[in-house]
């Protein structure tokens, strides 16, 4: 009896010890600015001339594991002519989507990796368009899937860079805000977001687990 209270000891002792030992933080705040870049639909439409530095985006991420977590977050893209400044339509959208941490799955250097991080996103989203000048808007749903990069600067922050691109399931207006059909048809779209940010880590732990 002695010898099995004693061996259970142990085994908490020890489990206690490992778990302050790979303590960590697994919750951030991000957010960032960027560009919009036009794809499709594109008749009618030179897509060089809506190219716009009107994105912005904040959120937050939890990591469950040290490879995979979630992360919520709004998102603004405004995309205008540059011929015209009453062209163009805007986008508010809340997004869910799985988050992994691929740069794991790479046999880097371990000083490469307490510094540089590779995360994926992918997941839903939920939008409204609204052209410029006008008082309605178009409700649409959204697939999104990205890439960003992670530089850490220190425990508490972060630098990140974001490739995303962003399906619409259904748009009735283009991206200088005229209507795609008279007859009100809707198609699918979809567009390009490129940007920066800063990531806050939050947590009492000294590290987080993106640099495990």
């Amino acid at each position: 009896m002695n010898k099995l209270l004693l061996t259970i000891g142990l085994v908490i002792a020890c489990n206690s010890i490992t778990a302050q030992t790979n303590a960590f933080n697994v919750f951030s705040l991000e957010t960032g600015i960027g560009a919009t870049i036009p794809i499709s639909p594109n008749d009618k439409l030179e897509k060089s001339k809506f190219l716009a530095l009107k994105q912005f985006n904040m959120g937050g991420r939890y990591m469950f594991t040290k490879s995979f977590g979630l992360k919520g977050s709004y998102q603004f893209n405004g995309f205008r002519s540059k011929e015209n400044s009453n062209q163009g339509i805007d986008y508010h959208s809340l997004r869910l989507e799985a988050v992994y941490n691929v740069g794991r799955l790479f046999q880097m250097p371990h000083r490469f990796q307490e510094n540089f991080a590779l995360l994926t996103h992918i997941g839903l989203g939920y939008s409204r368009g609204k052209p410029v000048g006008e008082n309605f808007s178009e409700q649409t749903g959204n697939i999104q899937w990205g890439l960003t990069p992670l530089f850490k600067l220190n425990n508490t922050i972060a630098l990140n860079a974001d490739l995303t691109y962003v399906f619409n399931l259904k748009q009735h207006y283009t991206y200088n805000g005229s209507l795609i059909s008279e007859s009100y048809d809707d198609v699918t779209g979809g567009y390009m977001t490129l940007g920066v940010g800063v990531i806050i880590y939050i947590g009492e732990e000294r590290r987080h687990v993106d640099w495990l």
